[in-house]
């Protein structure tokens, strides 16, 4: 009898496990991890799993939960454990049994009275431990090439993302929780405290177009 609720507790904690895993996850970035390549989202259902490259598809996969381990097409790709019911951590040992994880973002729908195309015109700027940073969106689009860091909100279903490009590459997408004209939280750090606020700058220098001409000019007397 004793063996039989044990292994009835078990099976249900696989069942619970799965089912909070339903749903889009992305991966979490900063700007020691742009290197990774692509901006991974997984999508779990009841038994497959679905990889993505931001919004286009790569592959499907069946998946398990096995005493914590995730399993896809039979090969463990490591420990997975939910750091809390909107992310969870993929840890895996390198040769010399040294523990690293990846974590992932669930994607929520973002609390917002704006449109897409209304935030898009702001300017932010957040700080934290490893970086600080100005968020151009409208003004920086009109204003820089391809090959200069920019910024975009996209949007993946309902979840509105930052996402930083680099020489005209998504290299990071950030999920926004709420989005405002005065400010907007992001998640997706990989390290605490996982969310920053980005305040609205409201004055802005003018650009100097000029400078754009300049350098556009001696690109091509160089080339």
């Amino acid at each position: 009898m004793k063996l039989s609720v044990v292994l009835l507790s078990f099976f249900m904690s696989l069942a619970l496990h799965a089912q909070e895993l339903r749903g889009k996850w992305i991966i979490a970035k900063d700007s020691a991890t742009v290197s990774l390549i692509g901006t991974t989202v997984l999508n779990f259902n009841q038994f497959d799993l679905s990889i993505y490259d931001f919004k286009d598809f790569k592959s499907i996969h069946r998946y398990s939960l096995e005493n914590d381990s995730l399993i896809v097409d039979g090969t463990s790709w490591g420990h997975l454990k939910f750091v809390d019911q909107n992310r969870i951590r993929i840890e895996l040992k390198d040769e010399h049994q040294k523990t690293f994880g990846t974590d992932y973002v669930r994607l929520l729908p973002t609390k917002t009275p704006n449109t897409l195309e209304e935030l898009n015109e702001f300017t932010y700027y957040y700080k934290t431990e490893k970086e600080t940073d100005t968020i151009f969106l409208g003004i920086q689009l009109l204003a820089r090439p391809d090959k200069l860091k920019r910024y975009q909100i996209e949007q993946i279903d309902s979840t509105m993302l930052l996402t930083s490009f680099k020489f005209g590459k998504r290299f990071k997408s950030m999920p926004i929780l709420n989005a405002y004209e005065n400010f907007i939280r992001l998640d997706g750090l990989p390290e605490k405290p996982y969310t920053v606020r980005a305040g609205r700058i409201y004055e802005l220098p003018e650009i100097d177009m000029s400078l754009l001409e300049d350098q556009d000019l001696n690109e091509d007397h160089n080339n």
